[in-house]
């Protein structure tokens, strides 16, 4: 998705873009919905041009402890700073800064947003806070059906590892 900086300058308000999700690079995430909508506001301070806004998506995870896919809507801040080459001191923080050659009149956001949004999901999803995860001994799902399978005391998960000799 390219935003024309001369557009930025003129300035804009929460102008809403629908983006492909098979336009951005792949990173990992699969998407439920193949929109991206990204919500936007343009303006230029001085020399630098600034947008801010939010990415909303739905991606597809799989939880941590059952392993059931489970959708999730994300909402995305965003906050980029675009500025001149010949300046590189930054007063922003907590704002992405892209750098520009004079001779750029636009913008490609593709790899910043999938950058995003590839940093946003969640490290150990849950489907639900109270997942109990799968059996240990069968391997059922314990959400769906509570299995009679019993762990001896004197035996853990990890047992077999303390046999090996280094």
């Amino acid at each position: 998705m390219k935003i024309i900086l001369a557009d930025i300058k003129s300035g804009f308000n929460n102008k809403i873009f629908n983006i492909s999700a098979n336009s951005i690079p792949d990173r990992g995430t699969k998407f439920i919905d193949q929109n991206i909508k990204l919500l936007i506001s343009g303006y230029s301070k001085k020399d630098d041009y600034i947008i801010k806004g939010q990415i909303e998506t739905q991606i597809e995870s799989v939880c941590a402890r059952c392993l059931e896919k489970k959708s999730i809507t994300q909402r995305i801040p965003i906050k980029l700073i675009i500025k001149n080459k010949d300046y590189i001191e930054s007063e922003y923080v907590n704002t992405e800064v892209i750098y520009l050659t004079k001779n750029e009149e636009n913008i490609n956001l593709n790899l910043i947003l999938a950058d995003l949004i590839a940093l946003s999901r969640p490290i150990k999803p849950l489907c639900k806070s109270i997942c109990k995860g799968l059996c240990i001994v069968c391997g059922k799902n314990k959400n769906e059906i509570l299995c009679n399978c019993q762990v001896p005391r004197n035996q853990e998960i990890w047992n077999k590892l303390k046999t090996i000799n280094n």
